[in-house]
Formats: C-alpha cells, sequence, structure tokens
C-alpha cells in the first residue's frame, strides 16, 4: 500500500471559469521523493494544501498511510497534520517573538503527550544541531540569515516525526547558495529520518534532483 495515493481529484473556486485540478491522480511511497512544477497559477499549492489537509478536493479521494482524507472532521484532520505531516513553506513562518528552540517545539502545544521514540526536547535539540544550528538555540528569527530560518522550519516540520514532508518552494527566497545547501540538507534528512518528500518548485535544479518530477499541466499530473 502506498504512504500517498490521490484518484481523481477535482478542485473549483468561485469565479474561475474552469477547474483548477480536473482529475488529479497521484501515489507516493514510503521514504520516496518526488517534485511538482508547472507555471504559476496551474494549482500547484491548491494540490499541496489538499494534501496537507487545509484544503478539501470537491471531488476524488486521498488516502495518506492507509487511512481517507475524506469526510474527516476537523479535529481529525488535525490530529492527521500532526502526526503524519510535516509542511514546510517559502516564507518561514516563525514567531519573532519565540526563541529558534521555542519556534521548533510550537508543534507540540497542540497535540498534548504523545508516544515518541525519542523525548521531543532531545529530538528538537538534535536536529537543530544536525542542521547546524546547535549554537542558535536561544536566538530569535530576526537575529538569523534566511537559509538560518529556512532550517528552522525544517527542523520544526520534522519534530513530530511525520511520515510525508510537503515543501511548497521552499527555495524560493533564498539566494542560491542557501537554496543549494536547503536542497542538500531535505535530501539528506530523507535519507536519515525515512521521510517521504514531496516539493512543490520553480527550480529546475531541485526538481532533478528529487528524483521524479511531475508536471501540473491543465489541472492533471503528467
Amino acid at each position: 500500500m502506498s504512504l500517498l495515493e490521490l484518484s481523481g481529484v477535482v478542485k473549483s473556486f468561485v469565479g474561475v471559469e474552469k477547474p483548477v485540478l480536473r482529475g488529479v491522480n497521484l501515489r507516493l511511497e514510503a521514504g520516496e521523493m518526488a517534485a511538482i512544477v508547472g507555471p504559476s497559477g496551474s494549482g500547484k499549492s491548491t494540490l499541496l494544501n489538499i494534501i496537507g489537509t487545509l484544503e478539501s478536493p470537491d471531488s476524488g479521494s486521498v488516502l495518506l498511510d492507509g487511512t481517507s482524507l475524506t469526510g474527516l472532521d476537523a479535529r481529525a484532520l488535525a490530529r492527521v497534520r500532526s502526526q503524519k505531516l510535516g509542511m514546510i513553506f517559502q516564507l518561514h513562518h516563525l514567531l519573532p517573538q519565540c526563541t529558534v528552540l521555542e519556534n521548533v517545539l510550537i508543534p507540540t502545544l497542540a497535540e498534548g503527550p504523545a508516544q515518541r521514540k525519542e523525548p521531543t526536547e532531545a529530538r528538537a535539540k538534535r536536529l537543530l544541531g544536525r542542521v547546524g544550528l546547535s549554537d542558535r538555540f536561544a536566538h530569535r528569527p530576526g537575529q538569523l540569515s534566511g537559509g538560518e530560518r529556512q532550517r528552522v522550519a525544517v527542523v520544526r516540520a520534522l519534530l513530530n516525526e511525520p511520515k510525508l514532508l510537503l515543501a511548497d518552494e521552499p527555495t524560493g527566497a533564498l539566494d542560491q547558495d542557501s537554496a543549494t545547501n536547503l536542497t542538500d540538507l531535505l535530501i539528506e534528512l530523507n535519507k536519515e529520518e525515512g521521510v517521504a518528500l514531496l516539493v512543490i518548485t520553480h527550480s529546475p535544479e531541485l526538481a532533478s534532483r528529487l528524483g521524479k518530477t511531475y508536471r501540473l499541466h491543465e489541472g492533471v499530473l503528467v
């Protein structure tokens, strides 16, 4: 059974003549990496939001780790996001008043006690050290570079041991060197953590390194 399986996913918006997604099919295995490319406005972010349970499809099915996401209530969807998914965006969305360590630990505030392989704070510190930020625990986002802030966002997304990491233009706001370093990091963490990786990107360099590339064209993946 695939980790992620989409079948016939359709999504429309009021005021838009054609459906943004017109029957998307996608299958991603555990630990697999893939990129989704396509022009701006083609529906890439909408598709990622549906997979990330932030939006619902008009029709079609989405299965994640054997669970159908169709028809789940808000509480159940929040549980899926907490336990199965990690999300990285183009902008890091760190809280400026919180330290690096506090920002990383934010996902634990909503879920309450959970059985984890590793104590949460210990995992946060280990992962921050893994991405080269062991001397930044007490820093605030304004004291970090853009690449450092995005690395904090990656660690936050990985904190709850997700099975699938979703990234929406994760290198889009970074300079070339920082973008290359972040790409290296995501690929290394895919192997080390065993987490599947699905990335939306305009970067041919990033897409070419993920092993499999889909293009969203006229509402379908090809």
